[in-house]
C-alpha cells in the first residue's frame, strides 16, 4: 500500500513523500534471504577455488624466492614446509632456510684428516668409514683412536662424536654421490647406507691398500647436516588453506595409492626442498633424513597439493571429498633440472598418479614459471 503525503512550501512547490508499509518491507527482505540461501552454495566452489589459487601463488612465490636467493648468494637455499602440530599431514607455514655453513671442522696438530671406506659386503648395502690422519714421517695414513686419542686427536674425536648423528650425509672426493650416515658414530667405525639400487662394489672409494691401523691411501670427504639456518620469517598461508602433505610428493612415489612420500611418519620433522646455486633442485629432506637416494642434484618433479583445511585426511569435507578429489584445488610443481615452478589445476583423475600426470604435463608444456 502506498502512502502519499503532500506539503506546500513557501515558494509554491508541492513535496510528495512516498513510503512502504511494514508488510511490503518484510516481503522484500524474505525474497532477498531466499536468493542468498540459494546462491551461496553455488558460489562456494568458486570461493574455495579462489582461496586455493591465492595460496598456491604464495607457495610458488616462496619457492621462487628461495631459488633466486640460492643463485644470488651462490649458496644452497630452500623452503621448509612446517608440519602443523595437530595435523601432521598439513602445512600452514613456510620459511626459507640455508645450509649451516661449514659446521664440522676438525682441529689437529698439523695433520690432514681423511677417511677410509670399507664395503660391508653381502646384501647389507652398507659400508663403514673410519677417520685417519696423515703421518708426516712417511705420508701413510693412520687411524684415529676414540678410546685413547693422541694429544692432537682430542679435538677431532670431540667434534665428531658430539656433532655427527642420524640425518647427516657424507660425500667422498668432494663430488658426486651423498650417503646417509648411521650409527655407531665413532671415528673408527661409522656406517653409511648405500642406495638400494647400488651394489657395494660401485660408486664408493675402493678398500685402500694396507692393514689397519695404517693405510697407504685415503679419501677426502664432506659432511653436511639438515639445513637449519633461517633466512626469512615464517610465511602463513591464507586462512582456511593448507599444503596437503598426504597427497604431495615426487615422481618416485607415484604408486596410485593416493599417499605420497611426504605423508607424516614416526618423526614430525618438516619437509625441506633445497635449490643449488645453479638454480636446480639440489636435494630434499623428509622428517630427519635426506631422502633422494644420495643423488645430487635430485632428479624428478615435486608435487605440492594446495587445498582446504577441512579436506585434509581421508574423511574429507562436508561433501566427503578430500583435497585430492576436489577439482577446485591446485598443484604447485617444481621441475628438477632448472627449478621451474608452475601452478596447475587439480585435473580430473581416478588416482593421485593421474592427477599428478596432468600437472606434470602442464609443467613441461609451459616452461617459464607461473
Amino acid at each position: 500500500m502506498r502512502v502519499d503525503m503532500k506539503l506546500r512550501s513557501g515558494l509554491g512547490f508541492d513535496f510528495v513523500f512516498c513510503g512502504m508499509t511494514l508488510i511490503e518491507l518484510l516481503v522484500v527482505m524474505a525474497i532477498m534471504a531466499v536468493l542468498v540461501a540459494v546462491s551461496v552454495p553455488a558460489l562456494k566452489p568458486m570461493l574455495e577455488s579462489q582461496r586455493a589459487a591465492n595460496s598456491a601463488k604464495v607457495v610458488a612465490l616462496k619457492l621462487q624466492q628461495a631459488r633466486l636467493k640460492a643463485i644470488s648468494e651462490n649458496k644452497p637455499c630452500g623452503v621448509e614446509f612446517i608440519r602443523y602440530a595437530n595435523e601432521q599431514n598439513a602445512s600452514l607455514q613456510m620459511r626459507i632456510v640455508k645450509d649451516t655453513p661449514n659446521w664440522l671442522k676438525f682441529h689437529t696438530e698439523g695433520y690432514e684428516i681423511r677417511c677410509v671406506v670399507t664395503p660391508v659386503g653381502g646384501a647389507s648395502n652398507q659400508a663403514t668409514i673410519r677417520l685417519v690422519k696423515k703421518r708426516p714421517v712417511d705420508n701413510y695414513w693412520t687411524e684415529i683412536n676414540t678410546s685413547s686419542p693422541a694429544t692432537g686427536d682430542v679435538n677431532i674425536v670431540a667434534n665428531w662424536t658430539s656433532k655427527v648423528d642420524a640425518g647427516l650425509s657424507i660425500q667422498f672426493g668432494k663430488q658426486g654421490i651423498w650417503y646417509d650416515l648411521s650409527g655407531p658414530f665413532t671415528v673408527e667405525n661409522c656406517t653409511i647406507n648405500l642406495p638400494s639400487d647400488q651394489t657395494n662394489q660401485t660408486k664408493i672409494p675402493p678398500d685402500p691398500l694396507g692393514t689397519p691401523p695404517t693405510f697407504k691411501e685415503a679419501v677426502e670427504f664432506n659432511v653436511t647436516q639438515r639445513p637449519s639456518s633461517v633466512l626469512s620469517a615464517v610465511t602463513v598461508l591464507p586462512r582456511g588453506t593448507v599444503v596437503d602433505l598426504q597427497h604431495s610428493g615426487h615422481d618416485s612415489d607415484m604408486s596410485g595409492t593416493g599417499g605420497g612420500i611426504f605423508t607424516a611418519g614416526a618423526s614430525t620433522r618438516s619437509i625441506i626442498v633445497m635449490f643449488s646455486p645453479a638454480g636446480h633442485v639440489d636435494r630434499f629432506y623428509v622428517d630427519n633424513d635426506e631422502n633422494n637416494g644420495g643423488e645430487r642434484p635430485f632428479r624428478g618433479v615435486f608435487y605440492f597439493l594446495v587445498g582446504e583445511w577441512d579436506r585434509v585426511g581421508s574423511s574429507g569435507g562436508e561433501d566427503g571429498k578430500n583435497n585430492l578429489d576436489t577439482e577446485s584445488n591446485f598443484w604447485v610443481t617444481i621441475k628438477d633440472r632448472d627449478g621451474t615452478v608452475r601452478i596447475s589445476p587439480n585435473a580430473t583423475g581416478t588416482s593421485v598418479d593421474d592427477r599428478r600426470r596432468h600437472a606434470r604435463q602442464d609443467l613441461f608444456n609451459n616452461i617459464g614459471g607461473m
